[in-house]
C-alpha cells in the first residue's frame, strides 16, 4: 500500500513572495511524479496561468475556492480533500498534504489527512511532521509512505466470543536488536549511537515506519458509534511507561488529532519482569498480567462503545496484549487493536476469553485472575518482506 495524492499549498510552501519557485520545488515535484504520484496544488486565492506555468501538472490539479464552486470555501475546512477524494477515487489515507500555515493544518486534519509542515517557509509552527527542504520531503514520502508490506506480523481473527482478535508488529525483535532500535526503546547502551538506517536515524526510522504503516492501513480513521478510535500504551512491569514509545505515540497521535490516554491501562502492583524471568529459565503465566492491571476508572465514560488503539514496544506470548484487549472490552470498549514494534518469535498466538457467567470489574483491582479465563489458539500471518525496510 502507498499514498496516491500529494496535495501541496502554493504560498510559501511552493513560490515565494516574489512569486518565484521556492529552490527544489521544481526537482521535488518530478521527483514525487516520477513514483506515479498524482499532485495538487490548493490556493485561498485564485491561481493566475502564469503561476500555473511553473508547474508541469494538470490544470483540473490546481484548486482554489472558485473551482470547487463556492467562493466562501477556505482551506481549513476539509473541503479541498474532499474534492480530491471524490475526483481520485482514493480513500484520505492514500493523501497527505505539504503546507505551512493554520489554514493548512486544519484543511489536513479535518480532511483527516497527515500534515507535513514545510519548514523552509515557517520554522516556528508547532504543529506537524517538521520538514526541513522539499529533497527530505521526497525522501521521506518515498522512504515511509510508498511501502507495500505494512507489518511483519499480524492477527486479524476472532476469539470463540466471537470478539475481534486485532494484532500487529512492525518487525522481528532480532531486526530491533541488530538495528539498535532495541537499544534506542530501552535506552540502554549502544555502542553505535550515531547510527543511521537509509540516511534516517534510529528514532526517525521507527517514528515514521510505525506512523506510515498504521497511516496507510487507515487505522487512524476507525471510528465506532461515530467516534474516533482512542490511543493508548501498556505499562512496564513496575508500573512506568516506556519514554521512548510514549513521545513517539504522542506525536504521531498530534499529527492526525487523535486522543492520547497515556494512563488508560495501569499497572497497580508490580509484575514480574517476563524478559529476567525467561533469562533465569522461569515463564511467568498471563497471571503475572491479570492480577496486575486494571483500567483508569475516570475514563469509564470515555472509552465506552470505542475502538482502542494499544501500543507496546515489544510482545512474546501476548500476555500484555490478550490482558487489556479483555480488560478493555470488558470496561465497554467496542474494538482493541492491540501494536508492538517488535515480536519475539512466530508461534501461534494464544488469545483468552473469560468463562461463561465469570463478571469482573476491569476498574477494580485484582478482581480476576487466569482461572476466570480458557485459551484459544490463533494461527499469526508472517510477513517476511516487511523487514526489508530495516535492513
Amino acid at each position: 500500500m502507498s499514498i496516491k495524492v500529494v496535495v501541496l499549498d502554493l504560498k510559501g510552501t511552493l513560490i515565494d513572495q516574489y512569486n518565484n519557485l521556492v529552490n527544489g520545488i521544481e526537482e521535488m515535484i518530478e521527483l514525487l511524479q516520477s513514483i506515479e504520484l498524482i499532485i495538487y496544488i490548493v490556493s485561498n486565492r485564485d491561481i493566475d496561468t502564469l503561476t500555473k506555468q511553473k508547474f508541469n501538472i494538470p490544470n483540473n490539479n490546481f484548486l482554489s475556492p472558485r473551482i470547487l464552486g463556492d467562493a466562501s470555501i477556505k482551506k481549513g475546512s476539509g473541503k479541498f480533500i474532499d474534492h480530491i477524494c471524490f475526483s481520485e477515487g482514493v480513500s484520505r489515507n492514500e493523501i497527505v498534504y505539504l503546507g505551512d500555515t493554520n489554514n493548512d493544518m486544519r484543511e489536513a486534519v479535518n480532511g483527516k489527512v497527515a500534515f507535513f509542515l514545510a519548514l523552509w517557509s515557517d520554522q516556528s509552527y508547532p504543529y506537524g511532521i517538521r520538514i526541513a527542504s522539499p529533497q527530505v520531503f521526497y525522501k521521506v514520502i518515498n522512504t515511509f509512505f510508498i511501502k507495500k508490506h505494512l507489518w511483519y506480523y499480524q492477527i486479524q481473527d476472532l476469539d470463540p466470543m466471537r470478539r475481534m482478535v486485532d494484532i500487529r508488529a512492525l518487525m522481528s525483535s532480532n531486526i530491533a536488536q541488530d538495528t539498535g532500535i532495541k537499544a534506542y526503546l530501552k535506552q540502554i547502551y549502544d555502542n553505535n549511537p550515531n547510527r543511521k538506517i537509509k540516511g534516517f536515524t534510529i528514532k526517525d526510522i521507527l517514528s515514521m515506519h510505525l506512523f506510515a504503516s498504521i497511516y496507510l492501513e487507515g487505522i487512524h480513521l476507525i471510528r465506532e458509534n461515530n467516534n474516533p478510535s482512542i490511543w493508548a500504551i501498556y505499562p512496564g512491569h513496575s508500573g512506568i511507561k516506556n519514554s521512548a514509545l510514549i513521545n513517539i505515540i504522542k506525536n504521531a497521535s498530534k499529527y492526525i488529532r487523535i486522543s492520547f490516554e497515556e494512563n488508560l491501562v495501569n499497572r497497580h502492583t508490580s509484575a514480574i519482569k517476563s524478559a529476567y524471568a525467561r533469562a533465569n529459565g522461569n515463564h511467568p503465566s498471563i497471571n503475572n498480567q491479570i492480577t496486575t492491571i486494571n483500567i483508569d476508572a475516570e475514563k469509564r465514560k470515555k472509552i465506552r462503545g470505542r475502538c482502542i488503539i494499544l501500543f507496546d514496544d515489544f510482545t512474546t506470548y501476548a500476555h500484555s496484549f490478550e490482558t487489556a484487549r479483555n480488560y478493555l472490552l470488558n470496561a465497554g470498549a467496542k474494538r482493541v487493536i492491540c501494536i508492538a514494534v517488535g515480536k519475539y518469535g512466530s508461534s501461534s498466538y494464544t488469545s483468552i476469553y473469560p468463562k461463561t457467567d465469570f463478571t469482573w470489574d476491569s476498574f477494580t483491582k485484582g478482581s480476576a485472575d487466569e482461572s476466570n479465563f480458557n485459551t484459544h489458539l490463533i494461527r499469526p500471518t508472517i510477513n517476511s518482506n516487511a523487514l526489508e525496510y530495516f535492513s
